[in-house]
């Protein structure tokens, strides 16, 4: 839990814009109910509250590292902080693109899960440091929603595509279709009003602010991740080594027993693990490879489910096989 409570607020800066930035509320998902292949909420499933009066960190962006369907990830130097902790001197900054923001606080919910339920922060997947939102400054707005179609510039040089990049991480690229909301997720499932007044008080997803959220181009929210910088991503070489893929088999077993399903899994989201990576507790290992990238996941509460064997098969990703990707 120590590094997702140590930072209330954020500064990023580059070579074009600054901004400065708070915590805010994560967005929780419903309970998957793996007897019933269905969503319940569950007092468990809830948002914690931000911290308000923790530490500040400064960061400089670097360079761009890559790109998903949420966002765009940069490393970033750290310039300064006041927390008692020693951080690396890199890490990694996660931007929800202008209308994604809704799922990048569902990811920065998995991750406070994570950080208050299990040993894997740190381990199999990278320290979060905490997910912070401010609005977009005024001076920004007119060019973060400029056209970024390059397509129609043909077949580029690397240095032609680096100059035609957006200027700014957040914002749309020429794929975004549905620029007026975010995609769905799976647990996106109507609920009966509460009938109990004391349980309106508890944040399920049904009413977190970020449930019915959608993007507003007027005034744009941006909303940013940080977590411990990892390195190159899982590549078909890195599968033909049989110690590589035992690696992978124990992270992915460490995720089960937590009850946390990446929906996602696939190359690009298997990296090298952090340089400071713990022992994990489980296989008392210190893991080669971290998971990253947890929108699109699965949630369990073993204390809930009946048959076990079948939610653990329900949740685990098919690693041998077709659906383990590039």
């Amino acid at each position: 839990m120590e590094s997702f409570v140590l930072f209330s607020s954020l500064t990023v800066t580059s070579d074009t814009f600054r901004l400065d930035l708070t915590r805010d509320e994560t967005f929780p998902a419903h309970r998957m109910n793996t007897e019933k292949e269905r969503y319940s909420r569950d007092k468990t499933f809830v948002a914690t509250d931000p911290p308000t009066n923790a530490a500040h960190l400064e960061l400089e962006l670097v360079e761009e590292m890559g790109s998903g369907g949420t966002g765009v990830v940069y490393s970033a130097r750290v310039f300064q902080q006041n927390s008692d902790d020693t951080l690396p001197s890199e890490l990694v900054v996660k931007f929800a693109r202008l209308n994604h923001c809704r799922n990048l606080a569902r990811e920065a919910w998995v991750y406070e899960r994570m950080a208050i339920h299990t040993k894997l922060l740190g381990s199999a997947a990278p320290r979060c440091y905490g997910f912070f939102t401010t609005k977009l400054p005024e001076c920004y707005r007119a060019a973060s929603l400029e056209d970024t179609d390059i397509s129609r510039y043909g077949l580029l040089t690397y240095e032609k595509y680096v100059s035609l990049r957006p200027k700014y991480p957040w914002m749309f690229r020429h794929y975004d279709e549905h620029r007026e909301r975010d995609d769905k997720l799976e647990d996106d499932t109507k609920f009966r009003p509460l009938q109990h007044p004391e349980l309106e008080q508890t944040r399920f997803k049904d009413l977190s602010p970020w449930n019915e959220w959608k993007p507003d181009l007027n005034d744009p929210l941006i909303a940013v991740l940080v977590l411990d910088k990892g390195g190159p991503s899982y590549t078909y070489a890195d599968d033909r080594d049989s110690d590589v893929r035992l690696d992978v088999e124990l992270l992915l077993e460490d995720f089960q027993v937590a009850g946390i399903g990446p929906a996602d899994f696939r190359m690009p989201n298997v990296v090298r693990a952090p340089p400071q990576t713990a022992m994990c507790p489980k296989h008392n290992v210190i893991h080669k490879w971290n998971i990253i990238d947890f929108n699109i996941c699965r949630v369990l509460d073993w204390a809930r489910v009946r048959h076990v064997r079948y939610a653990m098969e329900l949740i685990k990703p098919i690693y041998r096989g077709s659906a383990f990707y590039s």
